[in-house]
């Protein structure tokens, strides 16, 4: 089996957390106490609360302070935030909020780990360079593969290259991975017609979103997923195999392969429960499966009312 894609050297992976700041839980711990603290802010520089935005004749827009009953006001969320960032600071808690967008990586050169993960085959298939038709049957993706055979670059396919980057109607059975000949690829692929007997693979979803998300710009503009679903055989995909079954798709041979763990899933715990500011201020987030979790805090903050000249435009 090939070895997995490692984790990317990124500060999430390599900065220590504080153990200090790693709380047990201590919900129905006895000898707790609670109050109330008052205090005052000075607005040492100029501030704005932004309320409603008016538009003017000039089609510009005049943009007054929060107001309650006429007297301007800071929400209590807005300094409930503000002390939430000093405290994550202070007190090394959890980074938030992390992406858990998956992460792709491509190194041709890396024959420890990259290469080494498009070795593996199907059952009954020996060809050297993997790929196959992707097709589309309702909310269901297959895979048609097929004996993909490399075409290195020659003087007649530089003549006649837009020929050999055609798949649809005028089917000529040859796809490149980048712009041939201007592109610095010089092999073209050709993938034959799939017999009435070809073998038909079912994919997981999971390997069709990953080939959604880890498509380049510049594949998007090539990307037709018309063709998934109309009268010839669908589009051209290479494939990666591991434990057996198709794991990747790409439209390059050599495509973006997945990180093992996304930026989210390097942070600790999946609720981030145990960092001082979650226990102390509350949370809402995601889990590893995607699902909303949320968790009470224990600090409420109040409204500030502001006292003094409110500033004019001119003044500011």
């Amino acid at each position: 089996m090939a070895p997995s894609i490692p984790d990317a050297t990124a500060p999430f992976n390599f900065i220590p957390y504080e153990p200090k700041t790693v709380l047990d839980d201590w919900e129905d711990e006895p000898g707790r106490w609670s109050g109330t603290i008052k205090c005052s802010l000075t607005a040492l520089s100029p501030l704005l609360v932004a309320n409603v935005h008016t538009r003017r004749e000039d089609d510009s827009t005049d943009c007054e302070f929060m107001k309650i009953d006429g007297t301007p006001v800071i929400p209590g969320s807005s300094i409930k935030g503000m002390l939430r960032s000093l405290a994550e600071i202070l007190s090394f808690s959890k980074l938030a909020p992390v992406s858990r967008d998956p992460i792709f990586y491509r190194n041709v050169t890396d024959n420890k780990v990259y290469l080494p993960g498009f070795a593996e085959r199907l059952p009954g298939f020996e060809e050297s360079v993997m790929g196959g038709f992707l097709r589309r049957d309702g909310v269901d993706y297959w895979l048609i593969p097929v004996a993909v055979d490399p075409v290195p670059g020659n003087s007649s396919m530089e003549k006649d290259h837009k020929n050999y980057l055609r798949t649809g109607a005028n089917f000529t059975g040859y796809v490149t991975t980048g712009g041939f000949p201007e592109g610095c690829h010089k092999t073209a692929y050709k993938f034959p017609k799939p017999g009435p007997s070809a073998n038909k693979i079912k994919l997981r979803r999971e390997v069709y979103d990953n080939f959604e998300a880890q498509l380049t710009e510049s594949q998007r503009k090539r990307w037709n997923k018309e063709r998934l679903t109309g009268p010839g055989f669908g589009h051209p995909v290479f494939y990666r195999v591991e434990n057996g079954e198709i794991a990747e798709i790409g439209l390059a041979r050599f495509f973006r392969r997945k990180y093992r763990n996304a930026a989210a899933d390097l942070t600790g715990d999946a609720d981030g429960a145990k960092d001082f500011c979650s226990r102390l201020f509350g949370r809402v987030g995601k889990n590893r499966d995607g699902k909303t979790e949320t968790r009470k805090g224990k600090a409420a903050v109040g409204p500030a009312f502001v006292e003094g000249k409110e500033m004019t435009p001119r003044e500011v």
